[in-house]
């Protein structure tokens, strides 16, 4: 800061830049405290919540030698198969598992073509109800969508910054603010088939609607 202001004429004298730069300044590794309207969640996470919702989409993290598997309720299946944004109601779980390795150390893979999931570290949880969201942000607000991320105990996550979670999903505002959204629509689709198409109107009932 004290940079910017030796830059700018007549921002800072050299009595004030004396001043400021005699403050202490905040421990190394030091972090503010989180937002409370931020770190607070609506999100649950069920017991049964893997039988309760369908899986949809696993994906393999090579990076991080990790793989993940996405879970949906109806109503966000419903939605993405009928390429409609999901409504409220929706909730999306995505495990994320270290992936298991064969004896060479090169990773397992399944029929599937994905990596074999050995050990849960996380389950990350998004979910959409009316109102709930209020309290955030508009700078961080994804419409009416709460976020969290829990253990592999299934306990809420304190050290975890939503403003972080929220941030990234902001631009996706056309993809219901869910990055897989595509994957998600395509496998829900494929699973229920395409939707029923829209019922003609008869002559009589156009003639009806069109009456003054």
């Amino acid at each position: 800061m004290l940079d910017v202001l030796a830059l700018l004429p007549g921002a800072a004298t050299a009595a004030d830049l004396a001043h400021f730069a005699a403050q202490q300044g905040a421990a190394a590794g030091a972090h503010s405290a989180f937002l409370a309207n931020v770190a607070a969640t609506h999100v649950t996470l069920p017991a049964g919540f893997a039988a309760q919702c369908t899986r949809e989409l696993a994906k393999n993290s090579a990076e991080a030698g990790q793989v993940s598997v996405s879970y949906a309720d109806d109503a966000a299946i419903a939605a993405a198969a009928s390429g409609e944004p999901l409504p409220d109601g929706a909730a999306i779980d995505i495990e994320v598992w270290s992936a298991r390795a064969r004896a060479d150390k090169k990773p397992l893979v399944g029929s599937d073509g994905k990596r074999v999931p050995e050990r849960l570290r996380s389950v990350a949880a998004m979910a959409r109800s009316a109102g709930r969201s209020r309290e955030i942000p508009q700078m961080l607000r994804n419409e009416d969508w709460n976020c969290a991320i829990f253990g592999a105990d299934r306990t809420a996550r304190v050290d975890v910054n939503h403003a972080e979670c929220l941030a990234c999903h902001k631009p996706k505002t056309a993809m219901s603010y869910v990055f897989p959204h595509g994957e998600f629509a395509a496998a829900a689709a494929r699973r229920l088939g395409p939707p029923a198409p829209a019922r003609p109107v008869s002559a009589s009932a156009s003639s009806v609607d069109a009456a003054p």
